[in-house]
């Protein structure tokens, strides 16, 4: 087994350009940065009480302008429904909304959306709530406030603004030329992998997961097979299974070698060093889509799936590559396309 390990991370480990990313905590607030020192910060309402968030999202790039996302979870809101902001008790605009399955969604830019973030970061709570233009209301979704100025200003030093005429909080009279340029974003040639359906595993692989934990699998659980090139396939095990996660165990087979993968990670709080290289030895939940091109996995915190992390990777022909890693530990309603990402690369 230490062999195979050994050429798991031969293969599935490889020189990354990523720089550090984080993930930070205040409050009521989860703020986090990509290698490309893209950053979001998202405002939380209590566990238990209405679900709504405020979003504050900002590019790398020196001349990037803060874009501001409101939403509130409302349930078979009409047509020409608004989007009421209060701070404290300032009414700070009606905004036209859109929904989009599952929240009510109003986006502030440019003058709107700076003006909003200096108001923010006075005020004690963000009330957002739902109007249809009668004067009736929906009850609010409450945002405390405090935790926007210590997530702008580590928006701020993660994106080198502090002490420039860019800063969110950390404003100062340096130019905009003291923000360094953005890294470029690392390249991924995907190939399509095809699943196929290939009966149970054969042997070696089946000595290779040995230490799964297979009894913990539900009855009839099938493996993953996806044929990767004429002369190789991926097989994912079952290796336990709770009650809303799935962990599988995924294996290289090629001209009847096994070799265990281990996936490359950024910002991962499940991940485990080898070699120096942020790994997961599993996925949960796996699934590949339908072109073949991405192995996508979401780690659930609770079962509404509101809170976790989430990673896409692609093959290139040789090792599955990192193409985008999501993340919020705090769980209060918010589904996956709106947790910070910590990690991304273009496909090519």
């Amino acid at each position: 087994m230490r062999s195979l390990a050994k050429a798991a991370l031969a293969l599935a480990l490889w020189p990354s350009n990523a720089v550090a990313q984080e993930m930070a905590y205040f409050g009521n607030w989860a703020v986090g940065c990509d290698n490309l020192r893209s950053c979001s910060a998202i405002g939380l309402s209590d566990e238990g009480a209405k679900i709504g968030f405020v979003k504050i999202e900002r590019g790398g790039e020196a001349n990037a302008a803060p874009l501001v996302t409101l939403g509130l979870y409302e349930v078979g809101s009409g047509r020409g429904s608004k989007l009421e902001a209060f701070l404290d008790d300032r009414h700070v605009g009606g905004h036209v909304s859109e929904h989009d399955d599952v929240y009510m969604k109003a986006l502030l830019t440019g003058e709107a959306a700076d003006a909003f973030v200096v108001a923010l970061g006075k005020a004690r709570q963000l009330r957002i709530s739902r109007s249809d233009g009668t004067g009736r209301a929906s009850s609010p979704a409450v945002i405390a406030a405090a935790g926007s100025v210590p997530s702008l200003r580590f928006v701020d030093d993660r994106q080198t603004r502090s002490g420039t005429v860019t800063a969110l909080v950390n404003k100062g009279r340096q130019s905009a030329s003291r923000v360094p340029a953005v890294p470029e974003a690392p390249l991924v040639a995907a190939k399509p992998i095809q699943i196929v359906e290939d009966g149970p595993p054969p042997a070696s692989i089946a000595n290779a997961a040995k230490d799964a934990d297979i009894l913990a699998c539900p009855d009839g659980m099938e493996p993953i097979v996806a044929r990767l090139s004429a002369r190789r396939t991926l097989w994912g095990i079952c290796n336990w299974a709770a009650a809303y996660n799935i962990g599988y165990s995924f294996f290289l087979v090629a001209e009847g070698q096994v070799t265990p993968v281990a996936f490359e990670v950024h910002g991962s709080s499940n991940s485990r060093f080898q070699h120096g290289v942020s790994v997961l030895t599993e996925l949960v939940n796996p699934s590949i889509s339908r072109d073949g091109l991405t192995l996508s996995a979401t780690n659930a915190g609770r079962g509404a799936g509101d809170c976790g992390e989430k990673g896409e990777w692609a093959w290139d022909g040789e090792r599955f590559q990192l193409l985008r890693y999501s993340r919020l530990d705090t769980c209060r309603g918010i589904v996956a396309s709106e947790w910070p990402v910590t990690y991304r690369a273009s496909r090519k």
